[in-house]
């Protein structure tokens, strides 16, 4: 299918800023192309998929900021850069690549959103990775663009409160108590089913272990499963060391602020706390002990608890298990 008809649905939805979340699921289904999705959930995750000796795994710093190129034969045209990612926090699929083009230090940028697996890989001739779509320069440009704030409405705070708003209408006639008891629900229902974040905003985010009430860290960098566009492990510091933890494990939750109920948060809960992660893989370049390092990967598979990968390149991935809230 023509590449402009293959992002329509998507990228017309995404000017406009009219999707709410569970919208921005279907468009992820319907816009972009099927093998986004998860084929066939299983009861039982998380699953470390990634069978072969791949060493495909980078930090998202590593790619975003990527120039992205046309391998349109010898007609070679930068098209701008990888700017964010929009990640389903449910299973770690990156859904939607925004690519930003023109402008000045980020300032005046057109933003357009691609499917992850229209992206191509490759080396240059001093080994440096190079990010290309097959396409040419006219059909990458005819795809509609938005701004960084329509963006921002379909992920996160932005899907709540835009749920929140729509409301407003609907309670014209109803009483105080039932007006605000109406409003709680519905915000309360739009957070729980707000599961795209950008990638830029799940840095940071506090991480709880199991009915705490205080975050014992926060999540680091995001390790990008490069052969399957997922977000494959977070790097957590705890303990004074630095582990590397599948990202299936954690759950991310949404909740309001004590003293401003419309201040939209988000926090990752992790299954053990602190001292819990005492024991469990520790990252150290020296001694190859990364992501990129298939021996490290089954070390950290082992020690969660993880299923033994599948030969499939595209085996059905598992649903991720629920950790315990810690609020």
């Amino acid at each position: 299918m023509d590449f402009i008809m293959n992002h329509r649905l998507s990228t017309y939805a995404l000017a406009l800023g009219l999707l709410s979340t569970s919208a921005l699921a279907q468009v992820g289904e319907q816009g972009v192309k099927k093998v986004r999705q998860e084929k066939a959930p299983m009861a039982k995750a998380p699953q470390e998929s990634d069978a072969s000796k791949s060493r495909n795994f980078h930090r998202d710093e590593e790619i975003l900021g990527m120039d992205l190129w046309t391998n349109d034969g010898d007609k070679k045209a930068d098209l701008g850069d990888i700017h964010n990612f929009v990640v389903d926090s449910s299973n770690g699929l990156i859904t939607h690549v925004i690519i930003s083009s023109g402008g000045v230090g980020s300032v005046g940028d057109t933003l357009r959103a691609i499917s992850w697996d229209d992206i191509q890989w490759s080396e240059n001739e001093e080994g440096d990775r190079v990010a290309s779509v097959k396409h040419t320069e006219a059909k990458f440009n005819a795809i509609p663009s938005f701004e960084e704030k329509n963006i921002k409405n379909l992920v996160g705070r932005g899907a709540v409160e835009a749920a929140a708003k729509r409301l407003g209408d609907a309670k014209k006639g109803m009483d105080k108590k039932t007006a605000e008891e109406t409003t709680a629900a519905a915000r309360a229902a739009a957070m729980k089913g707000a599961r795209h974040h950008l990638a830029s905003n799940l840095h940071g985010l506090d991480i709880y272990g199991p009915k705490e009430d205080k975050a014992f860290s926060s999540i680091g960098h995001l390790v990008v499963n490069c052969d399957e566009g997922r977000i494959a492990y977070v790097t957590v510091e705890a303990n004074q060391e630095q582990y590397l933890v599948p990202f299936e494990v954690l759950t991310i939750k949404p909740f309001l602020s004590a003293d401003k109920e419309s201040d939209v948060k988000y926090a990752a809960y992790a299954p053990v706390n602190g001292p819990g992660m005492v024991g469990a893989p520790t990252i150290d370049e020296k001694s190859k002990r990364t992501a990129q390092e298939p021996r490290f990967r089954q070390m950290v598979a082992k020690h969660y608890k993880m299923k033994p990968a599948r030969k499939a390149p595209k085996a059905a991935k598992g649903k991720r298990a629920p950790a315990e809230s810690g609020k």
